[in-house]
C-alpha cells in the first residue's frame, strides 16, 4: 500500500519520502513501484513508459527523522498491528511539527486508539486507501473527537488535488464504512456455504452476475427505493423469523414505510425523485450492465 499511495502523490507533482526498515526491503518497494509505473502505462493513465520523473519524485530512506523533514502529511501504511501503529505515531508526534498531518492507513482500528500516546491528538487522522490505491479512487478519511476541521481540510483538499473521492467519516467506527460492509457480506457468505446452501463458486457466481452488476450503478439504499421499502420490509421480516435477528428491518426502514416513504414509486424514500428520473436512471442502468456483461465476457474469454 505504501508504494501504491507513493505513486499517487508522485503523479500528482508531489516530492515523496519512502521509509522502511532496511534498504533491502525499500529496494523491493522501489522495483514494485516500477512495476506500477509500467502498469500503468500499459492502461494509458501515464504516458511515460519508464517515468523516471516520476521516480525521481520519490526518496528511499531508512532514517524515519530524515523522511519526515519538511513534510505536509506523513502517511503510515505499515503491518496492521495496534502495538505497532502506536508506538510509531508516538515517534512521529515528537519528531514532526505540530502543523504537520499524521495519517493512518489503518482498514480497522480506531484511530484515537492509534493516537493514544500522541499529545497532538488533533493532528492524527485516518486515511484509509482502497487497493490498489493508484487505481481505486475512494478514500475514507475517519476523523476523531479531536480533530481540528483545519486539519480534516486540509487532507480533503490534498485528496481533491490528486484526484481522489474522499468519503469524511465523522463518528468513529471500527473498520469505518468500506470494510465493515466487505465483512458483513462476506461473514453472511461463509455462513451461507457453511450450511450447504451452495458451494463457494457458485456463491461467487452469484455476486458476479447479480449484485456485482449493480453496485457499481448503485448504492444499497438506491437499490432499496427502486425496489421499493415496503418489499424490502417484508424480506427483512421474513429472513429475520427464518434465519435470525441479524436480519431483522431496522426502525429507520419501519419509519419510512409507515410514513408512506415506499421510495421512487411514492418519489420519496431514502432519496426525493422528481421528473422523470426513473427513466434516466433505468437508462444508465442497463448502458451500464451491458459495459460490465461485456467486460466479463472478455475476461472469461
Amino acid at each position: 500500500m505504501g508504494s501504491g499511495i507513493a505513486v499517487v502523490y508522485s503523479m500528482a507533482g508531489y516530492q515523496v519520502s519512502l521509509v522502511d526498515v532496511s534498504d533491502e526491503v525499500l529496494k523491493k518497494s522501489l522495483a514494485n513501484i516500477s512495476d506500477i509505473l509500467r502498469e500503468l502505462y500499459r492502461l494509458g493513465v501515464t504516458k511515460d513508459e519508464n517515468s523516471d520523473e516520476l521516480l525521481a519524485r520519490i526518496k528511499p530512506t531508512t532514517s524515519l527523522e530524515e523522511a519526515v523533514t519538511g513534510a505536509e502529511i506523513v502517511t503510515e501504511a505499515v503491518s496492521e498491528s495496534l502495538g505497532l501503529k502506536i508506538d510509531l505515531f508516538e515517534k512521529l508526534d515528537t519528531l514532526c511539527s505540530k502543523d504537520v498531518v499524521l495519517a493512518s492507513n489503518t482498514s480497522s482500528f480506531k484511530i484515537s486508539e492509534i493516537a493514544q500516546k500522541v499529545r497532538n491528538k488533533e493532528r492524527v487522522i485516518g486515511t484509509h486507501w482502497w487497493n490498489p490505491p493508484y487505481l481505486m479512487p475512494l478514500v475514507e478519511i475517519f476523523r476523531t473527537q479531536y480533530n481540528h476541521d483545519h486539519f480534516v481540510k486540509k487532507v480533503a483538499d490534498l485528496f481533491t488535488n490528486v484526484l481522489k473521492k474522499e468519503v469524511i467519516v465523522c463518528n468513529e467506527s471500527p473498520g469505518g464504512v468500506g470494510v465493515r460492509l466487505q465483512a458483513a457480506l462476506f461473514a453472511e457468505a461463509l455462513r451461507i456455504c457453511e450450511e450447504d446452501v451452495v458451494s463457494p463458486s457458485d456463491l461467487d457466481k452469484v455476486i458476479k452476475l447479480s449484485l456485482g452488476l449493480r453496485y457499481p450503478m448503485f448504492g444499497p439504499f438506491l437499490i432499496a427505493d427502486l425496489g421499493g421499502l415496503d418489499v424490502f420490509l417484508n424480506i427483512h421480516e421474513y429472513l429475520a423469523k427464518k434465519l435470525g435477528e441479524r436480519f431483522a428491518p431496522s426502525k429507520t426502514l419501519r419509519d419510512l414505510v409507515e410514513k408512506g416513504y415506499l421510495g421512487i414509486k411514492s418519489s420519496r424514500g431514502f432519496y426525493h425523485y422528481t421528473g422523470d428520473y426513473l427513466r434516466k436512471v433505468v437508462k444508465k442502468r442497463n448502458d451500464t450492465v451491458v459495459e460490465i456483461l461485456r467486460l466479463q465476457q472478455r475476461v472469461d474469454d
